[in-house]
Formats: C-alpha cells, structure tokens, sequence
C-alpha cells in the first residue's frame, strides 16, 4: 500500500503540478497513474515483470508497504476530500 505520508505531501503537490490546480478531482489525475506521465510509466513491475508498473510499485520502499486499509475513491470526489477524510481518520 501506498503511505499516508507520500499521500499527503508529494502526491498533493505532484497533484497540484501536474494538473495545474489547487484541488483536483481524479478525472483530472488519472495522468499520474495511467499514461506517459504515471509515477509507474517506463517501469518494470516487481512483482510480474512487466513493463509500466502500478504506482504502488513505481514508490520507493520507504514510501510503500503492505496494505492494511483499502481506500475507494469516487472519480469526481475532490483531492482535498479524499484528504480530510484521510486526516479526520
């Protein structure tokens, strides 16, 4: 899984950058994990080898570990939702 630290800081600020927007909702990010400009894009996937991994797969080991909780979001929902629930949490 994905840690609540890389969610919080680098995630929102590649967010932020990438889509050029304060707050995004994921219709706008799905860039970042799906395409050319995914974290994963150009890597070769740990677990199968195949390459353009997941972006789990694509974090360094400091920044991901093994799943706990599973998170859904809906694709309109707002970053910044999908953060103050994770904060309130």
């Amino acid at each position: 899984g994905i840690s609540l630290d890389f969610v919080f800081n680098e995630f929102k600020q590649k967010a932020e950058a990438a889509t050029k927007e304060k707050d995004p909702c994921f219709h706008e990010l799905k860039g970042l994990v799906v395409g050319e400009n995914a974290f994963g894009h150009g890597k070769r996937c740990p677990r199968d080898g195949a390459q353009h991994c997941a972006l789990v797969d694509a974090l360094p080991t400091a920044k991901r570990g093994k799943a706990t909780h599973f998170v859904s979001w809906v694709w309109s929902y707002k970053l910044s939702v999908v953060l103050g629930a994770l904060q309130d949490w």
